[in-house]
């Protein structure tokens, strides 16, 4: 299954660059992203998640990145409300992971682990899981006996969101890099 982004979430080069490469090549998704750190990835996401709402997106996390490692980013993403979450797959990547790491992790809802040197065909049976399973079972709870499946709602429109014109300076310019982050084009990595 072939998914629209992959977010690579490492801070060693050497190995993101094989990993990268490897990725790009198995034609596996449309767009690659690398961040080096958990906090980077997370303001990604977050930056992106309008995109997510009809879209597929693997997070392979490094849990052991410098400044906000991988619990970091779990903690923020937990909370985060503006990411849809049914649409993003996280996987761990960790070669020696011990039991109570393991254990930390999967009280998050994180149950997929790979090796930092990824196994393609393992990450593939992970997409395919994870993504039948919750297009079999994607439901929008409203109250506590009222559902509707998701495909039988309207879908958002956000490109005519009226704009209100007091906002601030620093949002009209984080809106300006935001724009500038997503059309920049990494080679052979797809449009942005």
């Amino acid at each position: 299954m072939k998914i629209n982004r992959l977010l690579l979430v490492d801070c060693d080069t050497k190995t993101n660059c094989l990993n990268e490469k490897r990725i790009v090549d198995s034609g596996l998704v449309d767009q690659l992203k690398v961040t080096l750190n958990g906090g980077h990835a997370l303001l990604y996401l977050n930056q992106i998640s309008h995109r997510t709402v009809d879209s597929r997106t693997v997070v392979v996390l490094n849990m052991n990145t410098p400044i906000a490692d991988g619990f970091d980013f779990l903690e923020g993403y937990k909370f985060s409300h503006d990411i849809h979450k049914e649409n993003v797959l996280i996987v761990v990547m960790e070669d020696n992971i011990n039991k109570d790491t393991q254990d930390k992790v999967r009280r998050y809802g994180v149950n997929y682990f790979i090796s930092s040197s990824i196994c393609l065909e393992t990450l593939n049976n992970y997409i395919n899981c994870y993504f039948e399973k919750n297009i079999d079972t994607k439901q929008v709870v409203f109250g506590t006996s009222d559902t509707v499946k998701a495909e039988n709602l309207p879908k958002q429109n956000f490109g005519e969101t009226p704009q209100n014109k007091n906002h601030s300076k620093s949002k009209k310019h984080n809106r300006k890099v935001l724009v500038n982050i997503e059309s920049v084009k990494r080679p052979g990595a797809g449009a942005a």
